[in-house]
């Protein structure tokens, strides 16, 4: 059986709409998302100053703090965990520490599809009490 022209056209239109579409699928499939929350209104932790932020530290010592986290966080660590970073987190003020917990996903999540919350719990380090704390407080502020 040979195929006309117009027979050959409609199948190479299908070939091609069904390639879009799975470059589509692919596409959006693959698509990186951050979880980005939103810093509390209230700052329960602040005992002075004024505002939703009395005790801000700056947007350098918030990085500084997320990526001590992911260093001590990422592979294998056989001479242990360095306390002093989750330490550092853990003394924020609510806002800093959600603006920690955005600047370590926004860096970090699109490649391990893991929140910062979720990098913690997966570490052996994660049943310390420095980090029951931490994941408490993450609960508390609803941070997934």
């Amino acid at each position: 059986m040979k195929l006309t022209a117009k027979q050959i056209l409609i199948i190479i239109a299908i070939v091609v709409v069904i390639l879009i579409t799975v470059g589509v699928w692919f596409y959006l499939k693959g698509k990186k998302t951050v979880t980005i929350q939103k810093p509390p209104l209230d700052d329960p932790n602040a005992d002075q100053g004024t505002g939703n932020n009395p005790n801000a530290v700056s947007n350098g010592q918030i990085t500084a703090i997320a990526s001590a986290l992911f260093e001590d966080m990422k592979g294998f660590n056989w001479s242990g965990h360095n306390s002093e970073p989750y330490k550092n987190l853990d003394s924020l003020s609510d806002t800093d520490f959600v603006n920690v917990y955005n600047t370590f996903n926004a860096a970090h999540q699109s490649d391990s599809k893991e929140t910062l919350k979720q990098w913690i719990e997966n570490e052996d380090y994660a049943f310390s009490d420095i980090t029951k704390s931490i994941l408490e407080r993450m609960g508390r502020l609803n941070l997934i």
